[in-house]
């Protein structure tokens, strides 16, 4: 095989803090209505900000599960690939 296939562990952990930081900026913004005469509208903004918070919630959760899977996952091949440096370096 001829191919390689090279990471740049500090590039991954800088681009993987870098997404959970702009997660963990997404906010919600809150609109209220005080006039009496729209109140079916205010029910209707709070009905959507309140399906936004938990879409913001799920996507905070989903990022926060992949980030952990892909450190897990680089960690994994950073290890694979020093056992097979070592096992190089004996065969010589």
């Amino acid at each position: 095989m001829g191919t390689e296939v090279k990471i740049s562990f500090a590039d991954v952990e800088q681009t993987l803090n870098e997404m959970e930081s702009s997660g963990q900026a997404l906010e919600s913004i809150h609109v209220m209505i005080a006039d009496d005469n729209q109140l079916d509208m205010a029910d209707k903004l709070n009905t959507i900000n309140q399906a936004l918070d938990d879409i913001i919630g799920s996507y905070q959760s989903l990022l926060l599960n992949n980030k952990e899977a892909t450190i897990r996952s680089v960690q994994t091949m950073q290890k694979t690939d020093e056992k097979a440096a070592d096992a190089i370096q004996f065969s010589d």
